[in-house]
């Protein structure tokens, strides 16, 4: 876990660099050769830590956590289908969890809201079935 830990607070700390000298704080039009070149390496080291958490959260499928940080580093790397996605598999572990389908439902509410929001945006229609199936 801390060799996980690392990959994300190097890529934060990559990310926060590139920004110093980007005029918004978007860094999607960061001009700077060097910037580029941190915030290309801020991805990777996010896509290293992705690779380790996805891996995790499909071993064992019902742990919600586990999809919540898959949903946060897709985010970070823009990549909201994918985010989406992990949004999607941790509103279904938050069912399969609880033992009371009541406060499953409750619990799941908030990343299946955020996870159709996501879907409509993109127009994603087959992900739309999923989620309107798991909301039952």
């Amino acid at each position: 876990m801390k060799s996980l830990q690392k990959q994300v607070v190097t890529a934060a700390l990559l990310l926060f660099c590139a920004g110093l000298g980007a005029s918004e704080p978007s860094f999607v039009r960061i001009e700077d050769p060097v910037a580029q070149a941190m915030e290309s390496a801020a991805d990777g080291h996010l896509a290293e830590a992705l690779a380790v958490l996805e891996k995790e959260a499909k071993g064992s499928p019902d742990d919600a956590e586990a999809w919540a940080d898959v949903a946060g580093l897709w985010a970070a790397l823009g990549d909201r289908y994918q985010s989406a996605r992990a949004l999607w598999r941790q509103a279904e572990a938050m069912l399969v969890a609880n033992a009371d389908a009541r406060a499953g439902r409750a619990e799941a509410r908030v990343p299946l809201t955020k996870a159709v929001t996501i879907a409509r945006e993109l127009g994603a229609r087959p992900l739309l079935g999923e989620l309107r199936e798991l909301a039952g």
